[in-house]
């Protein structure tokens, strides 16, 4: 039997989190600031769900949370990368309005990047990630 979803977003060390009536955390999301002169652009990271509770909307709402924080409280664009063949994810940031960047590749492989917000995306294009 699926539990309730608590509605609150909690705020936890790097970012977000929605809890289920038990307290349990059943989605996160992270943003990381680095502190880069001249650079307007923050990281949303580690955009997870478990399994049992996806499809509910978690992830829309911690993300559009973290995006209004980075926005208007820091005055800052959110950028992320993604793996080109995550499909639902990429599917998920196009709803939410983040576009394409660039491609770039790491060690784990090729990752898209994409970003929101009305900073410079210049900056991004220039930043050289390895």
């Amino acid at each position: 039997m699926k539990k309730s979803i608590v509605n609150s977003i909690e705020r936890i060390k790097h970012g977000y989190a929605i809890k289920d009536e038990d307290g349990k955390i059943i989605a996160t999301a992270e943003y990381y600031e680095f502190k880069m002169k001249n650079f307007d652009w923050v990281l949303l990271a580690n955009v997870e769900t478990k399994p049992e509770y996806r499809g509910q909307g978690m992830a829309t709402k911690l993300v559009n949370k973290i995006y209004d924080y980075v926005s208007h409280t820091i005055g800052k664009g959110l950028y992320l990368l993604v793996k080109p063949d995550n499909y639902k994810a990429i599917k998920l940031y196009k709803k939410l309005n983040f576009t394409n960047v660039k491609k770039c590749t790491l060690k784990d492989g090729p990752y898209l990047i994409m970003a929101k917000g009305d900073a410079d995306r210049d900056q991004i294009i220039k930043m050289n990630f390895r």
